[in-house]
């Protein structure tokens, strides 16, 4: 029987200051946005003030309530929304799966602190080192580079079993995937290649280390030597190069306004019936305003009716993420709308940034397999101890809250 589990990506923000400095960063409001009264947060942007996806328990593959979500990162996190989409439509009777598309999946990019931890999403928020923000249409794809030889991996920590495809799986997976012995495993740490190894059941990746799988047909296959320069990062295949900039990534499902002008008409990936721009539901969404601050809402309205609401606001551009039982808003120690459906118990979360929700119908695109556009290294993952047993028995599958 398949369920909708109650599981989220939260959008936080974490603030690295005392207490007393809250209210001058964050705002919160209620607005008549769509015809209908929304939560609002406000966020002045500082350099005192990250805003980065966080991942349930650390771990893709996994649930937990968003307050707990919340409480693990401290007092450090000031305000956090639900993120984009994942699959709720897992059936909890059966084992956890990655190759079975049986497990909690987030789908839509995720880079946190310079690190690729999911691939997908047609349009994203990205957030640099300095602070400045930028919502825009972008596909984001990890890459590993192999001396001088920059592969655009097909996804991250989703397997893929297309004989040409090449896919990355970074220590943040919490599933064992299992590799046919024809691919080959590229184990990289610290910028050098550490292993190279056949397929296997239930392989995870080392702690601290990135994978890079090469299934038997890819071209690539065979390349890398024990001791080569390598490089985890990403880049965008398709859309804003400036994503390739940002420190922190959240994907988005659609646009809701893009340069100030409604785009709800102009998402042809997207197409659920309950992403229909003039159905009403309740909606989580992420805006730059036009004075440089970040909007974070849930309302229960259609995208049209907001996107018209946050064209008169003078909102430059506007992205959604997951809604229904999904939304959820927090700000400054207390919840302004709790995840989850009538009565509203408490709702889980697969990653800070994107709640749980429906997944969303889109168009499937295969990557290239070389980026056309310069792409960014990623900050090194540092560095710990390494598993002792990259390829063993399944003996503990995390358990979905």
């Amino acid at each position: 029987m398949k369920i909708i589990q109650k599981a989220a990506l939260l959008l936080a923000l974490v603030l690295l200051l005392s207490t007393a400095a809250f209210a001058a960063t964050i705002t919160t409001t209620t607005e008549t946005i769509g015809g209908a009264a929304a939560q609002v947060v406000y966020v002045t942007p500082s350099a005192n003030t990250e805003i980065r996806a966080i991942i349930a328990n650390g771990q893709l593959g996994t649930t937990a309530e968003a307050e707990a979500v919340i409480a693990r990162e401290g007092k450090k996190i000031v305000a956090a929304i639900n993120g984009n989409f994942y699959n709720c439509w897992y059936d909890r009777n059966k084992p956890l799966s990655v190759m079975e598309n049986n497990y909690p999946r987030i789908y839509g990019a995720i880079v946190t602190d310079g690190k690729m931890l999911n691939s997908g999403a047609s349009v994203a928020l990205g957030i640099a080192s300095d602070g400045s923000m930028k919502i825009a249409r972008a596909t984001i794809k990890g890459t590993l580079t192999l001396g001088r030889t920059r592969i655009v991996a097909w996804c991250v920590n989703t397997s893929n079993s297309d004989p040409q495809a090449c896919y990355i799986l970074t220590d943040e997976l919490a599933l064992g995937v299992d590799i046919p012995e024809s691919s080959e495993i590229v184990i990289v740490r610290d910028g050098t290649v550490e292993d190279v190894q056949s397929g296997c059941a239930n392989f995870r990746t080392p702690s601290g280390a990135v994978a890079m799988v090469l299934n038997s047909g890819c071209y690539v296959r065979g390349m890398a030597r024990v001791g080569m320069r390598a490089e985890y990062g990403f880049c965008v295949t398709d859309g804003d190069s400036d994503m390739e900039n940002m420190k922190n990534i959240i994907g988005g499902t659609g646009m809701i306004v893009e340069h100030g002008v409604s785009a709800v008409d102009n998402n042809p990936n997207v197409t659920a019936d309950d992403q229909d721009p003039d159905t009403v539901s309740v909606r989580s969404f992420a805006a730059i305003t036009a004075d440089g601050r970040l909007m974070l809402a849930t309302v229960t309205s259609s995208y049209r009716a907001i996107a018209q609401s946050l064209v008169q606001m003078g909102v430059q551009d506007a992205m959604t993420l997951d809604g229904g039982a999904s939304s959820m808003l927090y700000a400054n120690g207390r919840t302004l709308n709790p995840a989850g459906r009538e009565p509203r118990p408490q709702q889980s979360l697969p990653e800070a940034a994107s709640l749980p929700g429906r997944r969303p119908t889109w168009s499937r695109q295969r990557s290239s397999a070389f980026c056309r556009s310069p792409c960014r290294a990623a900050t090194r993952p540092r560095s710990r101890a390494a598993s002792s047993a990259v390829c063993s028995p399944d003996t503990s599958r995390p358990e979905a809250v």
